[in-house]
């Protein structure tokens, strides 16, 4: 019975660490986009952290996130570098 309750806060904690790691990703991008290098650097330090209690199996899903990301990501470049052609 004394194993449930570990379990149960594995699981809290993956969940709350899943839940960090996606809003770490977006400030990883805003801060990119913003060109903010050390808000950058110090949020990648959050997200190791938070791969290390996610463990491999979770992350392993996750990358179909990083895909879309990814995607975004690309699109967003896509727009900025329209604006900048525009203005020259």
């Amino acid at each position: 019975m004394s194993e449930r309750p570990d379990l149960l806060q594995t699981n809290e904690l993956q969940l709350l660490a899943l839940a960090v790691y996606r809003q770490l990703l977006l400030l990883m991008d805003t801060a990119s986009i913003m060109g903010s290098g050390h808000l950058y650097h110090d949020t990648k330090r959050n997200v190791e952290l938070c791969k290390k209690i996610l463990g491999s199996r979770l992350l392993a899903g996750l990358e179909r996130g990083n895909d879309e990301r990814r995607i975004l990501q690309r699109r967003v470049k896509e727009f900025q570098d329209l604006m900048l052609g525009d203005e020259n």
